[in-house]
């Protein structure tokens, strides 16, 4: 008896509350959702409260309740205008500081689905403002979430300088987080522009995400930066060295090294490091690479012909380097631009043929 009592109560009570309140309103399976689930596909923020009014509505009801059982929904996520409109009504009604920063990114991501870049990516670098509590962790993550796909949206705009400060930006303010390295590595080459904040978010890179390494040095080169680029390839070597009982020279890296240095004019350390260069190869020669992984010999074999046309341009040879450069046909594992530079540099050089 008193069960039933309860159950007429709690019937009562929530039957009171949905119909006082919006939020408690029925959400009927045809119906476009609510501005969240149109905004972002996913509920507001639900309260102690409104959990506690969600729980007696499926001790009521037996479960049928639609409110009770109000769920995210992605196929009500509106599109385009629709869903920038569903975006700033949900805000303007959430109070949750996370739940507003994700309906901020979502608003960007509406305004991008109708190709509006550049006010998608003022949205974008927005959305962290709209927090309302002073949250160091959460500044943190969504401003560096927000300034990635600030750069995004600005490199559809045709904004590439813009899109660059965004995505150094939002790196420098990530630190150390590597998920960070990850998506702003693929910013590293828009331009052969290097600003201090570029060239910090790349060193870091370089130090602290490995498979980073090679695309950072190559930025940096392409750069003109050849010292930084050097810096950021040495520590891969040093970290491969501390890995390992018996360290060999690192082929790649030392050609990497040899041709930085000689695109420099640094000819005495180009030979160092080619020497090491060839040195592991031989290495990965003896060890039978060329037959159980050719894939990674060929890179490293390539790398070291490239330090090696290189190196002879460094020694004022232009002629031995153009045939080096002439007895490769391609050169896929080298950085286009650092090909084209090295080239230009070598046929500048070179007496021209009479006619």
């Amino acid at each position: 008896m008193k069960s039933m009592k309860w159950g007429a109560a709690a019937l009562a009570v929530a039957a009171a509350i949905s119909t006082a309140s919006p939020a408690f309103a029925a959400d009927e399976s045809d119906s476009p959702g609510s501005v969240f689930v149109q905004c972002d596909g996913r509920v507001g923020h639900v309260s102690d409260g409104a959990r506690l009014m969600r729980v007696l509505l499926v001790t009521a009801t037996a479960g049928i309740s639609e409110t009770a059982m109000s769920r995210d929904n992605a196929d009500k996520r509106a599109k385009g205008a629709a869903g920038v409109a569903a975006c700033d009504a949900a805000i303007a009604s959430e109070r949750d500081a996370y739940r507003r920063v994700q309906l901020g990114f979502a608003k960007a991501l509406h305004l991008a689905e109708d190709k509006k870049w550049v006010e998608a990516a003022a949205a974008a670098r927005a959305a962290p403002a709209l927090s309302t509590k002073n949250d160091w962790a959460l500044t943190k993550s969504a401003t560096s979430t927000a300034r990635y796909l600030e750069a995004l949206f600005l490199v559809r705009a045709g904004k590439i300088g813009d899109a660059e400060a965004a995505a150094w930006d939002g790196s420098n303010v990530a630190g150390l987080d590597v998920m960070t390295m990850q998506r702003m590595i693929k910013f590293a080459k828009l331009s052969r522009t290097l600003s201090p904040e570029k060239k910090a978010a790349l060193l870091r890179s370089a130090r602290y995400y490995p498979v980073s390494v090679v695309e950072a040095a190559n930025a940096l080169a392409v750069a003109g930066d050849y010292d930084a680029a050097i810096t950021a390839i040495q520590g891969l070597s040093a970290t491969i060295d501390a890995m390992v009982d018996k360290p060999v020279p690192a082929t790649g890296v030392h050609a990497a090294i040899a041709t930085y240095s000689a695109m420099k004019g640094d000819a005495a350390n180009a030979h160092k490091e080619l020497q090491l260069a060839h040195q592991g190869l031989d290495e990965m020669r003896a060890k039978g690479d060329p037959a159980s992984d050719p894939t990674t010999f060929e890179r490293a074999e390539t790398w070291v012909a490239f330090a090696e046309a290189a190196t002879s341009n460094a020694d004022g040879n232009a002629a031995e380097a153009a045939e080096r450069l002439g007895a490769r046909g391609t050169w896929v594992s080298i950085a286009p631009e650092l090909v084209a530079r090295v080239v230009g540099d070598v046929a500048a050089k070179l007496p021209e043929k009479p006619a």
